[in-house]
């Protein structure tokens, strides 16, 4: 009996964190604010490419920070004519679980946007990282540089939230770049998607010891096709990036 306390006692109750530590995802609203600046209508954040297609990739893909951040140019490939991004751990790069090594497909959406010519442009300067700017410090985070820039310092503001007008404190919780994930994970519940695909595309585990056991992933293609689903009310997507802005 005491031992069975002492483990319960170790499990982590989500409930329990401090008001701090709650993420509240994006509003519509938050989301036009945010592509609605000149750096996305205009000169898509020229020379300073992660800063473009990060916030976008988050929100369509709902993958975590470093996740993105560490990319490499050859994690991103066509897996049966459907673009996809592998997450993995190879080459000193850092996943959060066992469940977050996956693959997950490029919405149609950022297809649209050149990211296809953003890859392409990469692979042919010779770099190795999907984001050259972003080297990873001695704990394996490539996310530190994304996260000044987003929360902390842009431009005389205190973040990019702070120029585009977005409140970082809410009621429910703190907005910051994992909000994005927030955002994917709330419009898929909302628009009544099929969520055993979504704990697919988060990198969740199923909560089912027999699916997390003998449970085969979904075909890329059906987990595309889900995806593609998903719809933002962005009042305007942002300005189709061209290799001039590398």
């Amino acid at each position: 009996m005491k031992l069975i306390f002492q483990v319960l006692a170790n499990i982590k109750n989500p409930n329990n964190k401090k008001e701090s530590e709650h993420r509240a995802a994006f509003t519509q609203s938050d989301l036009t604010k945010l592509f609605s600046i000149p750096e996305y209508q205009v000169d898509c954040f020229n020379k300073y490419s992660f800063r473009y297609w990060l916030p976008l990739l988050a929100l369509y893909t709902g993958a975590r920070a470093n996740e993105l951040c560490q990319l490499l140019v050859d994690d991103v490939y066509k897996i049966d004519d459907i673009l996809a991004l592998d997450i993995n751990d190879h080459q000193n790069k850092k996943v959060k679980t066992t469940n977050a090594i996956r693959k997950i497909p490029v919405h149609q959406t950022i297809i649209n946007l050149g990211f296809m010519d953003y890859v392409d442009t990469v692979r042919k300067t010779g770099e190795s990282k999907l984001f050259p700017m972003l080297k990873p410090d001695r704990h394996k985070d490539s996310a530190r540089k994304l996260s000044r820039f987003f929360n902390e310092s842009y431009k005389s503001y205190n973040g990019l939230l702070d120029y585009c007008g977005v409140k970082k404190h809410t009621p429910i919780g703190k907005k910051v770049f994992h909000s994005f994930r927030h955002t994917l994970i709330n419009q898929w519940k909302q628009q009544r998607l099929d969520s055993s695909i979504l704990k697919q595309i988060a990198g969740h585990s199923s909560s089912d010891l027999t699916l997390d056991t003998y449970g085969k992933d979904f075909p890329l293609s059906e987990v595309y096709k889900e995806l593609n689903k998903i719809s933002f009310d962005i009042v305007k997507l942002p300005r189709k990036w061209h290799k001039r802005y590398y």
